[in-house]
């Protein structure tokens, strides 16, 4: 499972692809989540870094673009991660770990401008299951999200490890639906 949702960054990447989402896509999807700047942005408006407003089929694409066996995690593979991440303490072995696991030096900066910004106590906290956004999330019969976003970001009490999961985004696209890309590792 990814570390962190998806950002704009990684997605800009699948839309230079010849086949991709065209710019004028992408034009109206920012439109509701402007971007920031990867590396300096202000906390204020650090959502703008997540690629958030795309449908679930368009992420679903995304996932299988970056490995053919990519996907949108199952609501229960979502929570077995949020959980195993929240009994982890933030330590300098994981940090370290983390920051030498083959993150490009914009990853990288992102990550530690989030981790001065939240100052991270846990991984859930680091991986932004709370204050994040809402991610998409395949379930039955529907797909629908989990996550928890700021409250200044997007006012809410829900519980990610809890509550049921979120169904029926209305609208499809909103500024506050992002997601994450799941591999399954390879069985020998």
């Amino acid at each position: 499972m990814s570390v962190l949702p998806v950002t704009k960054v990684q997605f800009e990447r699948y839309l230079a692809e010849p086949d991709g989402l065209s710019s004028s896509w992408y034009g109206k999807v920012a439109e509701l989540n402007p971007r920031v700047a990867a590396v300096s942005f202000p906390n204020a408006t650090r959502e703008g870094l997540f690629m958030t407003g795309v449908t679930f089929d368009e992420a679903k694409s995304y996932a299988t673009w970056v490995d053919p066996d990519g996907r949108i995690p199952q609501d229960s593979d979502w929570r077995e991660f949020a959980r195993r991440v929240q009994s982890k303490q933030l330590t300098t072995t994981v940090h370290d770990v983390l920051m030498n696991c083959g993150m490009s030096p914009t990853a990288k900066a992102m990550l530690d401008r989030l981790i001065q910004f939240e100052r991270p106590k846990t991984l859930a906290d680091l991986c932004l299951i709370r204050h994040g956004v809402f991610e998409w999330v395949n379930s039955v019969p529907e797909p629908g999200g989990l996550g928890s976003p700021r409250n200044s970001f997007f006012s809410n009490t829900f519980d990610p490890y809890h509550d049921p999961v979120l169904k029926h985004f209305s609208p499809e696209r909103s500024a506050i639906h992002g997601f994450r890309v799941m591999i399954d590792p390879e069985v020998t």
